[in-house]
């Protein structure tokens, strides 16, 4: 028993912390719409890199 529950542990700690982060099906949807009205995309790509990247250092930072 005390061996799972040290298994337990690590796959918590290896878990990424509970971030909002925009999925990628939503993300093309996004820009399908985008490219329909003829929109402009580089600013949604770059709040989408952003977000993506705040993600990763705190999924380091843990």
């Amino acid at each position: 028993m005390e061996e799972y529950k040290l298994i337990r542990n690590d796959l918590r700690r290896l878990e990424p912390p509970e971030v909002p982060s925009i999925s990628g099906t939503v993300l093309s949807k996004i820009i399908e719409k985008r490219r329909e009205k003829k929109g402009s995309i580089l600013p949604l790509m770059i709040i989408a890199g952003i977000s993506i990247l705040i993600t990763l250092i705190i999924w380091r930072k843990r």
